[in-house]
């Protein structure tokens, strides 16, 4: 609730220290599949295909945003920060993929 204090200006209202929007803020929608015995947990606006492959790092499914209608590729990376060396090693990838222009490398759009 937004209210007017002593002085006239608006004032959000807070419970235990928490602005109430941030209290009744939805949180999104999400549901999960299994590709290649690995859980995938996404935002529900991704609708899954296929498999695409896996490897030492992870396991890598096409699918939908159903927003855009644009085809994306999700890897899930189980553990991904356990090792620290396997963990440099993750972070050099996606800074690499990243400058890489190729029809098959596309851009990220969330990490």
């Amino acid at each position: 609730k937004i209210s007017d204090d002593e002085s006239g200006k608006k004032v959000k209202t807070t419970v235990r220290g928490v602005s109430e929007d941030r209290i009744t803020k939805k949180r999104p929608k999400i549901h999960s599949f299994f590709v290649n015995s690995a859980q995938f947990v996404i935002d529900a606006k991704y609708s899954p295909l296929n498999p695409i492959g896996h490897g030492a790092y992870g396991v890598v499914c096409s699918a939908v945003d159903q927003t855009n209608d644009k085809k994306v590729a999700i890897k899930k990376i189980p553990n991904a920060f356990e090792d620290l060396i396997d963990a440099k090693r993750i972070l050099r990838e996606v800074k690499l993929l990243r400058h890489l222009s190729h029809d098959n490398v596309h851009i990220f759009y969330k990490l």
